[in-house]
């Protein structure tokens, strides 16, 4: 008998809850992904394709840079530590057009966030020696929870990444996340998947630039790159 519950568990453990069917998606356009769902024909579950700075209701960055020094009073040797809250960006046009194309096909769709199951950041091997460590990774969440993310920057790294403001570029991180979901069987059943997506996170130089007040010298002066 226990047997028997435990199978029944298992088969139905993948139709007993509301998940994307993670291996048909419906790409809308280059910006939104949408999954269905594998028991509602009218839930769908939209994905973004990149992440970038979160700012407060005020338009400011919610970012933080403070450089530190190493290695004695005499030393002009200076590290750096960056805190900031990356969130998907949303483009309210892209994203309505999405959901247009879908709804001129299905009058009744309905949209969800797709959640998270867990997300990391990954930084390119172009990038080593910036970094010293960083603090990216979390466990699950709806994918517009705002991901925190610390980085301590070496001596090279920081003298890079100022470089890199003042120029208006863009600093891009490779960011994960896991979807747990189902994928669709060559009968038409379902069993229980979790993938694993890649899409940019921006660090802009050019939403950055303009706020000096977001990063302080090892003096605590602001740091200006006009």
């Amino acid at each position: 008998m226990k047997k028997l519950i435990l199978s029944m568990i298992v088969v139905f453990s993948s139709t007993c809850f509301a998940l994307p069917i993670v291996n048909e998606s419906v790409a809308t356009n280059s910006i939104y992904t949408v999954y269905r769902d594998h028991n509602n024909s009218d839930l769908y579950y939209i994905s973004p394709n990149f992440m970038s700075i979160a700012e407060d209701v005020d338009g400011t960055p919610l970012f933080n840079y403070t450089e530190y020094k190493v290695g004695g009073y005499l030393s002009r040797k200076r590290n750096a530590n960056i805190q900031m809250i990356l969130r998907v960006k949303n483009y309210e046009e892209e994203l309505q057009m999405a959901k247009d194309t879908i709804l001129s096909d299905n009058p009744n769709a309905r949209f969800a966030l797709v959640p998270f199951e867990s997300s990391r950041v990954e930084f390119d091997d172009k990038f080593r020696g910036m970094f010293l460590d960083h603090s990216c990774t979390h466990p699950s969440g709806e994918y517009s929870a705002e991901q925190s993310c610390i980085l301590n920057l070496s001596h090279f790294g920081h003298i890079v990444f100022k470089n890199n403001i003042k120029k208006r570029l863009t600093l891009v991180l490779k960011f994960f996340y896991k979807v747990q979901g189902v994928e669709r069987r060559a009968d038409n059943s379902f069993q229980d998947a979790t993938r694993e997506f890649q899409i940019a996170g921006r660090v802009g130089g050019d939403i950055l630039a303009p706020h000096p007040h977001l990063f302080t010298d090892y003096k605590g002066r602001w740091i200006y790159f006009d």
